[in-house]
Order: structure tokens, then C-alpha cells, then sequence
């Protein structure tokens, strides 16, 4: 179980944006973390990625290989093929089954192409793809279905639902439709602060 206590966190000559957070999350949890825009979403993915520290509280619980995170840039090496991307971090999982997986999410044939030889859209399913090929037990994922239309979103929210089942997985949203989507609990992250209350 992943521990949050009395968290809080403020970048500097800023007031906090985290303030007192305390949150329990089971194994294996399903949460999509909602709240408005500058209230601290991504500095809270953040923090259970360990880019960042706690200033204040404990954060424990935390897996020890880490988390596979998507963050709200897509991050893919520009001299790397699409297919080369996704082997780099999977290095182990067969060319045939990451084509097929490209393949699923509208990719098919793509795999040789740099990242800026595709679309904005495109670009994202791959960096989805990236996460979900890193097999962790703890999925961080920022936005991950901004810019791609209804249909894509679709495709893209049910391959991340199949393929985290089993390892915690937290989505930060704007889309109100995702908790339902991808099978999750909606929280908002204004309810985490400054409560002792658990959330499962």
C-alpha cells in the first residue's frame, strides 16, 4: 500500500500547491485524479514518481523499480524509430508483439517513422504504448488521452485498461467520462487535503 502523510510541497517564492496531503492507495487501485487546473495534480504524480520530494510528510510504499509514467509531453527520442522506442524500454518483448500492439492502436505500418513524421496524435498513442510496454506495478499516467479525438480516445482508454489490470494505476483527467472509461474510481484531489480520511 502506497502511504501519503501530511504531504506538501511548494515550488519556490510560491505558496504550497500541495498542502497536507493524506492519501492510502490499495494494490492494484483504479483511480482517475480529477481536480482544476494549478491545484497540484501533476506535482502529486510527481512526487509518487519520485522526480520530486516531499517537502513536508512521508510518502511510503512507494514500488521499488519504480513507476511507468506517462507524462503530458510525449517524450519520445527524435532519433528513434517509433519501433525502436517502445524496444528500448521493452527489450525483451518480441518486434512481433510490439507491432502487433502499434497495430491496435491504428499504427500499423508506422513502426519505421521518426516521431516527426507523425501526427500530434500519433505521437501520443506511441507514448501511451511506451508506458504500457514498461511492465511495472505502478502505472503514473498525465493526461495521457489529450489531443486525440473520441474514437482514438476510445481505443487508447481500453488498451490502458487492459493492460494495467492487476498493477495500481492513477490517471490524472479533465475528461469527465474517463473514470467510466477505464473501469477506475474518480477522486478529486482537493478531498486528499489536509483529511486523515482513507481512500481506497
Amino acid at each position: 500500500m502506497i502511504e501519503l502523510r501530511d504531504v506538501s510541497f511548494a515550488y519556490e517564492n510560491s505558496p504550497p500547491v500541495l498542502d497536507g496531503v493524506n492519501w492510502s492507495i490499495d494494490p492494484g487501485a483504479r483511480i482517475v485524479l480529477r481536480g482544476e487546473s494549478g491545484l497540484g495534480k501533476t506535482t502529486l504524480l510527481y512526487l509518487l514518481a519520485g522526480l520530486l520530494r516531499p517537502q513536508q510528510g512521508t510518502i511510503t510504499g512507494l514500488p521499488e523499480d519504480g513507476a511507468s509514467v506517462v507524462f503530458q509531453e510525449d517524450r519520445l527520442l527524435g532519433h528513434l524509430t517509433i519501433l525502436d522506442n517502445l524496444r528500448l524500454v521493452a527489450p525483451a518483448q518480441p518486434i512481433a508483439a510490439l507491432k502487433e500492439l502499434l497495430a491496435r492502436v491504428g499504427l500499423a505500418g508506422e513502426e519505421n517513422h521518426l516521431p516527426e513524421q507523425l501526427s500530434g496524435g500519433m505521437r501520443r498513442r506511441v507514448a501511451i504504448l511506451r508506458s504500457l510496454v514498461f511492465p511495472r506495478s505502478l502505472y503514473l499516467m498525465d493526461e495521457p488521452f489529450q489531443g486525440l479525438d473520441p474514437d482514438t480516445h476510445q481505443v487508447m482508454a481500453d488498451c490502458v485498461g487492459n493492460l494495467t489490470q492487476g498493477s495500481t494505476m492513477i490517471v490524472i483527467s479533465h475528461h469527465p467520462e474517463d473514470a467510466k472509461l477505464l473501469d477506475a474510481q474518480e477522486i478529486q484531489l482537493k478531498s486528499l487535503m489536509n483529511t486523515k480520511k482513507r481512500q481506497p
